[in-house]
């Protein structure tokens, strides 16, 4: 959190042993963090430039005695969090482009800042649904896009047969809406979210909403609505990610289908709008950026490392890389692209026997994820 977001403290007390040695302990693990963090405090209290080199923390200071002012500041950043501003409605990418810029360029990928539109000519509408006895199950969010749409349309149809299975893909009888459900079968048969699932899917209904004649997709996140259980902004990178896959492979060199995501959720619009989220990465570059993290649970050291590898690497490939042994060491992804995920065990990396190997990409790593390895102390 120290380094990925950025923090106001208030009221807390930086001068205090423990905060000085939970953040020289950080930033001696992590390294310099890109950014300032930020903090209220009464005038004269700490030293601004000691805390400015040490700990990154620019301080916001009130006169001495005025308390009263923290409250009226923090009233202020409320309101101007809150208020009608200047904000980024959008980001738009181009798959194909050269170094030059060209006449009449456009994106074939966007991200808008907003609620999915009702279509028009040429144009459709994906929904995320789950999966109900083989139909689709409209949550809150497809449910309202599917229900404003039939008032717009004035009429009422029904969901065609799948038009794809696994990922499933439906349309709304011969309307410009489809559904994709980005689930999973576990081993109880039940289908549930998992984010390995949302590329896949994104695939699944491009290829559908192509062979439809569509020219433009319309597209909520998929997979993170009200019941989600990995971080909305892994959707996006997972939808991006399949759209850069199915556009290489299904339409090289041509511009029939351009895609927009509409978000509404606050989160994945601040990591794009602060530059943590960079998807122009994701998009150009195969490799997935992502922490390798071990810890020696003996004495909680821990050492962290940066990696950037192909998908389909295997696991034992990159744990070989930190001399781990094939034993006595258990791993977790972070985010966890699943509800309830269970630990990574040596022997299941090390170990398998038929069917897929371990790799980067089906453990459910993506740019941004952690790795983290805990390695557990021998017993006596």
């Amino acid at each position: 959190m120290y380094r990925n977001r950025t923090f106001l403290f208030v009221g807390s007390g930086l001068s205090e042993g423990y905060f000085e040695n939970l953040f020289d302990e950080t930033i001696e693990l992590l390294g310099v963090v890109p950014h300032n963090h930020f903090a209220i405090v009464e005038e004269g209290k700490l030293n601004r430039e000691t805390v400015r080199e040490r700990f990154q923390i620019e301080l916001i200071e009130y006169p001495k005695g005025r308390r009263e002012k923290v409250v009226e500041w923090v009233l202020n950043l409320e309101h101007a969090i809150q208020h009608r501003m200047s904000r980024c409605a959008g980001w738009g990418f181009s798959l194909s482009s050269g170094s030059r810029v060209e006449q009449g360029e456009s994106p074939d990928l966007q991200i808008v800042r907003s609620r999915v539109p009702t279509p028009k000519e040429d144009e459709c509408v994906v929904i995320s649904v789950g999966v109900r006895n083989g139909k689709p199950l409209l949550g809150s969010g497809g449910g309202g896009i599917l229900g404003a749409f039939s008032k717009a349309d004035g009429t009422c149809q029904s969901w065609s047969k799948p038009l794809a299975r696994n990922p499933h893909v439906w349309r709304y009888g011969t309307s410009s809406v489809f559904a994709v459900a980005a689930r999973t079968n576990g081993a109880s048969g039940k289908e549930s979210r998992d984010a390995r699932s949302v590329k896949e899917a994104m695939g699944s209904a491009l290829n559908v909403v192509k062979d439809a004649g569509f020219k433009r997709a319309y597209a909520m996140l998929l997979s993170a609505g009200p019941g989600r259980v990995f971080p909305s902004h892994i959707s996006l990178i997972q939808m991006a990610r399949g759209f850069a896959a199915w556009k290489q492979d299904a339409c090289t060199g041509q511009r029939s289908l351009e895609l927009v995501i509409c978000v509404v959720d606050p989160r994945p619009i601040a990591l794009l709008s602060s530059g943590r989220l960079n998807l122009q990465e994701v998009l150009a570059v195969p490799h997935l950026r992502f922490w390798v993290e071990i810890v020696r649970d003996d004495n909680k050291q821990i050492a962290r490392h940066l990696l950037h590898e192909l998908p389909d690497t295997p696991l034992t490939a990159i744990l070989d890389k930190f001399d781990l042994g094939h034993s006595g060491w258990s791993a977790w992804v972070l985010p966890s692209p699943v509800a309830g995920q269970k630990e990574i065990q040596a022997r299941e990396v090390f170990g398998y026997k038929g069917g897929d190997p371990w790799t980067v990409e089906n453990a459910g790593l993506v740019s941004g994820s952690i790795l983290r390895v805990i390695i557990r102390k021998p017993r006596a």
